[in-house]
């Protein structure tokens, strides 16, 4: 006979059968593993102190650092005359010319019709913005406001480098 067996036939009729006060299994108060129970028999620990663990918070978009104001040619040229009385564009023996940077554009694009030469200096633009500037006379200048890391690397090294006649110099 198992030993089990006879222990439950000798304390059988007593409140606790042998196992002390405590219930039988250790995990027996536990209400599940993990967080089983959560919603149930654990609510009153959950609610308390994971209150943000409860539902869907939904998501939350990064800003961009980097946002890009562009304008189309049409827009240009549709607001020429709007532009060379508050002084964005300068008129020159029939040629327009702008800087984009300078009233507050970072891309141009190629939408829209354009009739006039320009010369325009901007940071980018698209392929189409060139041919049309291009095939109409104009020409683009591209300035590129970006640093390389290469160059910023070289300016950290020569003020490493410089020694105090330099300063003095200076």
């Amino acid at each position: 006979m198992a030993v089990k067996d006879k222990k439950n036939r000798k304390l059988r009729g007593s409140k606790h059968c042998g196992w002390g006060i405590q219930k039988h299994r250790g995990k027996g108060s536990q209400g599940g593993a993990g967080n089983a129970g959560w919603y149930k028999q654990k609510w009153c620990k959950y609610s308390k102190y994971f209150k943000d663990m409860h539902g869907s918070h939904g998501f939350t978009r990064h800003s961009s650092d980097n946002e890009i104001i562009a304008i189309n040619i049409g827009d240009i040229e549709r607001n020429l005359e709007n532009f060379v009385n508050e002084g964005k564009i300068r008129l020159d023996n029939g040629t327009y010319y702008l800087n984009l940077a300078a009233i507050g554009y970072d891309k141009l694009l190629g939408n829209g019709k354009i009739s006039h030469k320009f010369v325009i200096e901007t940071n980018s633009l698209s392929e189409k913005a060139k041919e049309k500037i291009e095939s109409i006379g104009g020409t683009i200048k591209e300035t590129k406001d970006n640093v390389n890391n290469a160059d910023i690397n070289n300016t950290n090294e020569n003020k490493i480098n410089t020694t105090e006649k330099d300063i003095a110099e200076k």
